[in-house]
């Protein structure tokens, strides 16, 4: 009896330390699916002429409580045929507890940016799948007197794109260069029959 009371307080000793070590683990494996990811726009398609340049922007949300987001890369699936991309757009966010974050692309910051050769045949498409690669930590790892200690790997999130080479927009005046012409053409005509009136006007007096 000794002896198996003995074991029984070793077993139940093991399975305590057990839980208590699996706890950490546990909770890390739940934040890791606490945050999202998405292209802007929604369905990830976009289009330029050869020789333009384009892009995403994104989305993020993080739903943890407690935890620090720290997005450090994005990269793209498949390699961007007839066009060379680029993610330097990608501000690489910290997102507090419970806040989100979204940027759309304006040429500067953004997601991925996508320049089209010149020669970019037109109707060509570039298919393929952007992930964002995120950290978690207990505090704001950017701030320089306080950071944050890293916890763990957040794993990744995926979002579809497709990119496709369009025709070139045909120029179009604007309304006001338009008016611009319509107002010169007027004080031209104006000009033309003052002028010819007092031509006119000074043979008469002759006669």
């Amino acid at each position: 009896m000794p002896k198996r009371e003995e074991l029984s307080k070793s077993i139940y000793s093991l399975l305590t330390i057990a839980y208590i070590v699996a706890l950490p683990t546990s909770s890390l494996c739940q934040e890791v699916n606490n945050w999202t990811f998405s292209v802007i726009p929604a369905d990830g398609q976009i289009s330029g002429s050869p020789g333009s340049t384009i892009g995403w922007g994104f989305q993020m949300t993080n739903n943890s409580p407690t935890q620090w987001l720290f997005a450090s890369d994005v990269t793209s699936s498949n390699l961007f045929a007839h066009g060379i991309e680029t993610n330097l757009p990608f501000t690489r966010p910290v997102l507090a507890p419970g806040t989100s974050t979204l940027v759309p692309y304006n040429g500067l910051n953004g997601l991925i940016s996508l320049t089209w050769d010149a020669d970019a045949p037109i109707g060509f498409t570039n298919v393929g799948v952007f992930e964002v690669e995120a950290q978690w930590y207990d505090g704001n790892p950017d701030d320089l007197a306080n950071p944050g200690n890293y916890i763990g790997d957040a794993g990744t999130r995926q979002s579809p794109y497709t990119a496709t080479v369009s025709s070139p927009v045909p120029y179009e005046p604007s309304t006001g260069l338009l008016i611009g012409i319509g107002a010169f053409a007027l004080i031209g005509l104006y000009l033309f029959v003052r002028r010819l009136f007092s031509k006119f006007g000074s043979v008469h007096l002759h006669d």
